[in-house]
């Protein structure tokens, strides 16, 4: 599976023009490397306001590591084990509500 790293960020004020010579990451850009932009036009109240800014993310593919599939796999499991705990839980409570019920 792949994974997606941010590898470079760059916030930029008041959403100006972005150019190269602002944009200067410290390391080779490779052709596979997404470029995403993200702008917010700021919001403006009486309790909660912020400017208007400009983020740039240069984001990297992977492969996942064996250890970070250990992991989603552990997560994944105790996701199901739960699930699967609620669900007969929720099993029990009906056998309860309708064991004396008769279907007319």
């Amino acid at each position: 599976m792949k994974v997606r790293e941010v590898i470079h960020e760059v916030r930029f004020e008041d959403n100006p023009p972005i150019r190269m010579k602002d944009f200067k990451p410290d390391f080779e850009l490779q052709d596979d490397d997404i470029i995403e932009i993200h702008v917010d036009e700021g919001y403006y109240s009486e309790n909660n306001s912020w400017d208007p800014f400009t983020r740039v993310f240069i984001i990297r593919e992977r492969e996942q590591t064996a250890e970070e599939k250990a992991e989603f796999k552990a997560a994944l499991d105790k996701m199901k084990e739960k699930n699967k705990k609620e669900r007969h839980k929720l099993y029990l409570d009906l056998k309860k509500e309708f064991e004396n019920e008769t279907i007319s």
